[in-house]
């Protein structure tokens, strides 16, 4: 993993585009949540003439219940920026085909790169909150002055799909083990389920780092090969071990319930 000189945080909200591949998730713990959608029709009516007849309303689709962004945070070197983010989802149905994006502004308000991917966000449990990590590479050297995550598009799918899937995955046992001054170490622990060995699926370890003051200012992913999760990382200053989070966010790129949810959700009943 490059190591760099991390700097800075905060999170104006902004825009952002549509990547190209699909943010997907699975948060820690599940929890109902209700998601309030107003669903508003247009009414259109035909000319006014001696026979004319009022034109049904036609109402317009249900707007998309989205996961929603809880806080974000980075730190950056000469041509990059990691940063991390917390979501939730606040829909009454399992948020799956997330797409999310990840774009750094300078002081101006001028993008100067876009994660590509976007946060993996991969299939999101009702009222379930997770975090994801990521690196933004920059166009050219900047001073970054925010990172704004943005949730564009989602799919709902009935939590009935998902029966196979562990109802729980930690990360325990969480150590740092720093190798020199320069702040250089190795995060590790060990991922649980419940139940017990319970089968993932393609999960992915996102760690998240805080400051003293709990805020954001680290973020990477990568993949999960086997129970042991581990992280060569260079630590931001001031960060505060006690505060690391590791989440596993499970799910496939481009997850279909077509045919039928658990088989392309990587399980069966």
């Amino acid at each position: 993993m490059p190591r760099h000189d991390p700097s800075g945080a905060g999170e104006p909200p902004r825009p952002a585009r549509r990547p190209l591949l699909i943010g997907l998730a699975t948060l820690l713990v599940l929890a109902a949540a209700g998601c309030g959608l107003d669903n508003t029709g247009d009414q259109a009516a035909a000319p006014s003439t001696s026979a004319s007849r009022a034109v049904p309303a036609t109402p317009s689709a249900s707007p998309t219940c989205l996961p929603r962004v809880v806080e974000t945070g980075f730190s950056y070197s000469t041509f990059s920026v990691h940063y991390g983010v917390i979501a939730e989802n606040p829909c009454p149905q399992v948020a799956i085909n997330n797409i999310a994006t990840a774009v750094a502004f300078d002081a101006s308000g001028k993008p100067v790169g876009e994660a590509g991917p976007g946060p993996m966000f991969v299939v999101m449990f009702p009222g379930q909150r997770s975090g994801a990590g990521g690196i933004i590479q920059l166009t050219k050297p900047a001073k970054v002055a925010s990172v704004t995550v943005t949730f564009t598009d989602s799919e709902a799918a009935p939590i009935s799909d998902f029966v196979a899937w562990a109802r729980s995955v930690t990360v325990d046992g969480i150590r740092h083990n720093v190798l020199d001054g320069y702040g250089d170490a190795t995060i590790s622990g060990y991922i649980q389920t419940d139940p017990p060995g319970a089968t993932l699926c393609e999960p992915r370890a996102n760690l998240i780092l805080r400051d003293r003051s709990g805020r954001i200012v680290y973020g990477d992913a990568d993949q999960v090969r086997g129970t042991l999760v581990s992280f060569d990382v260079t630590l931001p200053k001031g960060v505060d071990r006690s505060r690391t989070e590791i989440y596993i966010n499970q799910g496939r790129d481009a997850i279909t319930l077509l045919p039928h949810g658990p088989v392309a959700a990587c399980a069966t009943r």
